[in-house]
């Protein structure tokens, strides 16, 4: 049963929660139906960016049902596999749904290559290109999960005479709803065919580049990138080699990223908190981290889609931080529209491509004075050589403000750092060579190198964030449900992940051991008990006798008694710098609000836990019984919202 544009329905007062509500069509729901009258309740929602504001306010949807054909089912129309390029398959993955439509489990024991000679199990045409011309590579998503990208290496022209030469890479970022394996996005810079780059399209795994380019979306990205070195082997390129660590971004629509927030009548305290949870969305708080970065934007002065204001606006909160910049940051093109032909190849932008290309590629000296701010360090890389490791209360932002070249009174080579809401940042000096610091002055201290710091009780890394954190790991995602009972929504998870984003997920039974993992861990369980986090710490628990116990940042307990309708959302800490996302239920409806809260929607933030009761169902965010952050030493924040 395929679902387009619905995220809800029940079929004979059964819930199902998921859907497919971007026509995804990636996993069906495969149904065993008795024969006769069935009833199917569907929840209607009418989403502005999925729908438009312009137009009617309709609700479109398709419901379609078709006869299960076999077992076991190999969807080769999603099938994935590179292009061949002057004779040469251009990379070595490739990936076939396979779904399983029986009413019993089916183990894969091995995968094996055969030759099948009378009978062709699945076809797939490959297209056959030159090497220079826009093609797929196929790749491993950092989940281990196949996905592609459109290359286009330098054209011939550009890189005569010049093999020796290393080049950048310009990153296409496309909109929503459409695919990067499209004539659009493979003819989008056809009118500048001789840049002195690699032109690199990624996915982002589905047509909405899985989280608008954020925690899933972005690690697509970076897998992208890091592949081109390994094509440039397999094909045997004899042209420009790249420079992996040098790029220039640009995109379209959701890929030039136009931010929008999620609000809710709600508690002022539940408001803030959500507020918090999408800080890494709201990109006029971080645009100070902007300064010193060649950027321009471009809007239809016509656009029905996006309102000009927004480019307008962010124009006006950029102008201020770099007042020294000549090169224009806006261009407003009057009558133009979303979407025109050549809107990536327009005058101003080709002028914008050279000017940036053309640039030395030489190491510069770090600014006399440059400042940093941070919602969550692990959506953002270095600036100047600086890393934000952690900070001190996770709903506010953290800044550090350096000045690099500092008085008489401190040696040469000495920065002065002050910080705001930091605990721990880094300096790569090897990243820095010469213009490495000698000495560091940190809140008019000697700065110290603490290089133990890193355990089971300190978040860090990948570790960061709210819940979309899990998405960050590397490696498969393991569900493991602790009854057999609570199959279903194991299987709603899972389908969800690999509906909304391609994400490999595997089931596991209630006597499986999950320490071997190699990803994040999804613990599904309901009822009086829950497994301990493997942090003895740990402020949450689940005490069989009282019911959800949460210690606040004072010490204090917050207990939750038992009652039908209460679950927990919540990140807890593996070893290994890994996650665990527990859903816990009292019953199985609490379990289904929890399981609710998987990330599928992009800029919907949730906090690092969330317990959630009957009253959601009408309420929505304003029916928790508890929601916050987790700090630093997996603590929860002062800024939680408990009852």
């Amino acid at each position: 049963m395929y679902t387009d544009y619905v995220l809800e329905f029940w079929i004979d007062d059964k819930p199902h929660f998921g859907g497919d509500f971007y026509a995804h069509r990636n996993a069906p729901l495969v149904l065993h139906l008795d024969p006769g009258d069935h009833k199917l309740d569907v929840r209607l929602i009418r989403d502005v960016r999925a729908f438009g504001a312009n137009d009617e306010p309709t609700i479109e949807l398709e419901l379609r049902c078709e006869r299960s054909k076999s077992h076991l089912t190999l969807d080769a129309d999603k099938m994935l596999v590179a292009d061949i390029v002057d004779g040469v398959l251009a990379s070595s993955f490739a990936s076939v749904p396979v779904r399983n439509e029986f009413q019993t489990w089916i183990d894969v024991r091995s995968i094996q290559s055969i030759k099948v000679a009378s009978h062709e199990l699945v076809s797939y045409e490959l297209a056959h290109l030159t090497v220079r011309d826009p093609h797929k590579i196929t790749f491993m998503h950092q989940e281990n999960a196949v996905s592609y990208a459109i290359l286009r290496p330098p054209s011939e022209r550009a890189s005569k005479m010049r093999k020796d030469e290393v080049w950048p890479i310009m990153i296409y970022l496309h909109g929503a709803g459409v695919e990067a394996d499209s004539e659009q996005v493979r003819t989008m810079f056809d009118s500048v065919p001789d840049l002195r780059c690699w032109l690199l399209s990624p996915s982002g795994m589905t047509s909405w580049s899985g989280d608008d380019w954020h925690t899933w979306g972005f690690a697509d990205v970076d897998a992208a990138i890091a592949v081109v070195p390994a094509w440039i082997e397999r094909v045997k390129w004899r042209g420009p080699s790249v420079d992996i660590n040098k790029w220039l971004v640009v995109g379209h629509s959701n890929g030039g990223y136009v931010p929008y927030e999620w609000w809710t009548e709600a508690d002022p305290r539940i408001s803030y908190i959500l507020r918090s949870a999408t800080a890494s969305y709201r990109h006029e708080l971080l645009l100070d981290n902007a300064s010193g970065i060649p950027l321009l934007e471009q809007h239809g002065g016509a656009d029905d889609n996006v309102p000009v204001f927004h480019s307008r606006r962010m124009r006006q909160i950029l102008s201020p931080r770099d007042p020294s910049s000549t090169t224009p940051r806006y261009v407003e093109l009057a009558g133009r529209g979303h979407w025109f032909q050549d809107i990536m190849a327009t005058p101003q932008l080709q002028r914008f491509y050279q000017q940036v290309l053309n640039e030395s590629s030489a190491k510069e000296a770090p600014p006399p004075y440059f400042g940093i701010v941070v919602a969550n360090p692990a959506d953002m890389g270095s600036k100047n050589g600086v890393i934000i490791e952690q900070k001190q209360q996770p709903d506010q932002l953290g800044r550090v403000n350096i000045r690099t070249e500092v008085g008489t009174d401190h040696e040469i080579g000495t920065w002065e750092v002050e910080t705001s809401n930091i605990v721990r940042f880094r300096i790569d000096k090897a990243g820095l060579g010469d213009n490495a610091p000698s000495y560091v002055i940190v809140d008019s201290d000697k700065g110290s190198y603490d290089q133990g710091w890193r355990s089971l009780a300190q978040r860090h890394g990948a570790q960061l964030g709210s819940i979309e954190a899990i998405l960050r790991g590397r490696g498969p995602l393991t569900i493991r449900m602790s009854q057999t009972a609570a199959f279903d929504i194991a299987l709603q998870t899972a389908r969800n992940l690999y509906q909304y984003f391609r994400a490999d997920a595997e089931i596991r039974g209630p006597d499986a051991d999950v320490s071997d993992c190699e990803g994040n861990v999804i613990r599904i369980a309901y009822g009086r008990e829950l497994e301990p986090s493997a942090l003895s710490v740990f402020p949450i628990q689940i005490d069989p006798g009282r019911g959800l116990c949460i210690r606040d940042s004072s010490g204090r307990q917050h207990i939750y008694k038992f009652r039908a309708g209460l679950g927990v959302a919540m990140l807890r800490p593996l070893v290994g710098a890994r996650l665990e996302l527990v859903l816990w239920g009292y019953d199985l409806e609490g379990l289904r609000y929890a399981a609710r809260l998987i990330p599928m929607q992009t800029g919907v933030g949730q906090p690092d836990f969330v317990v959630v009761s009957q009253q959601c169902a009408w309420k929505g965010a304003a029916g928790v019984a508890a929601m916050g952050f987790l700090d630093s030493s997996w603590q929860v924040s002062g800024a939680s919202y408990l009852t």
